[in-house]
């Protein structure tokens, strides 16, 4: 496990030099995001952070056949498409509608909705068997509303799954 964590932190490295570097000063209000997407989809093909949470994903997330998953933050809904083809109900919601409208686009059989995550957001209590979020947390500020709603909206016995990145100075 301490070499897998170390893997990790190696890897978070290498994506801090890849994608920070290039969005640092993208991150300050969600109409930036835009352009910051348009940054990480440039790069994630040869990102080896991106390349690694891909597997992680693909490898661990092999039983969600019919269940309920929000993606979280799903930017161009990458991630959402994956879920769909394992056979899960999946939604994806994003704050930006430049982004959601690229991502109904390229995945036209998964379902997007724009919402704010650092805000209320648009679900019923109790929908989701599983809410999954991409490298969006960590740029989110005081994410005690985004962790709260993540809860409300997740059925019991569900599970929410976060992938961060976060920036380290040494």
């Amino acid at each position: 496990m301490i070499a897998h964590l170390e893997i990790l932190h190696t890897v978070t490295f290498l994506h801090n030099l890849i994608y920070f570097r290039k969005a640092e000063d993208l991150h300050k209000n969600l109409d930036n995001w835009i352009e910051a997407a348009k940054i990480y989809a440039e790069v994630k093909g040869e990102n080896i952070y991106s390349c690694f949470c891909k597997d992680f994903v693909k490898r661990h997330f092999t039983d969600v056949n019919n269940l309920h998953v929000l993606d979280a933050g799903c930017g161009d809904g990458e991630y959402t498409e994956m879920f769909r083809q394992k056979g899960a109900v999946a939604t994806g919601c994003d704050g930006s509608h430049k982004v959601i409208e690229i991502a109904k686009n390229q995945y036209p059989h998964c379902k997007f909705d724009v919402a704010d995550i650092s805000k209320q957001i648009p679900y019923d209590d109790n929908r989701f068997d599983l809410v999954f979020s991409n490298l969006v947390l960590m740029d989110i500020e005081g994410i005690s509303t985004t962790v709260k709603e993540f809860i409300r909206v997740l059925k019991k016995m569900g599970n929410c799954f976060f992938l961060l990145c976060i920036r380290l100075s040494i």
